[in-house]
C-alpha cells in the first residue's frame, strides 16, 4: 500500500492538486446550494464534483424513471392479487396477510409519489 512520503507515484485519478475559484454573491451561492439539494446532492461541493465529471441530473433522472417503471409493475402485480382475492374467498389468508398486502400497496404508492415529485 502506498503511503505518504514513500516516493511512489500516485494515480492521476487520486491526485486532487488543481484548484479552481469563482467568486459568488451571497444570492448566487444560495441558488447554487439550492440547486444541488434539488438535484439530490448533499452539498454544493458534491454537486460541483458530479458536474465536473458529467454525473449530475440526467443519470439520476434516468434512474428515477426506471425505478418508477419497476414500481409500476410491482403495483400492477399487487392490484392483480387484490382483485383475485376480492373475487373469490381465500381460506388460507388470514387478516395479517391482508394487512401485509395493504402495507405493500401503500409503500409502492408512497415511493412512486416521491419519485414523481423528484422528477418535477
Amino acid at each position: 500500500m502506498a503511503r505518504a512520503g514513500d516516493g511512489k507515484e500516485r494515480s492521476d485519478s487520486r491526485q486532487a492538486d488543481q484548484r479552481m475559484t469563482k467568486r459568488l454573491t451571497l444570492t448566487e451561492r444560495a441558488v447554487f446550494e439550492e440547486r444541488a439539494l434539488m438535484a439530490g446532492f448533499p452539498s454544493g461541493q458534491a454537486y460541483l464534483s458530479a458536474f465536473i465529471l458529467g454525473q449530475t441530473g440526467e443519470e439520476i433522472r434516468l434512474q428515477q424513471i426506471k425505478a418508477l417503471g419497476h414500481l409500476g409493475k410491482v403495483g400492477a402485480n399487487l392490484n392483480q392479487i387484490a382483485k383475485r382475492l376480492n373475487r373469490s374467498p381465500a381460506p388460507e389468508l388470514i387478516p395479517a396477510d391482508l394487512q401485509v398486502i395493504a402495507e405493500l400497496r401503500d409503500v409502492v404508492q408512497a415511493l412512486g409519489a416521491e419519485i414523481r415529485e423528484g422528477l418535477k
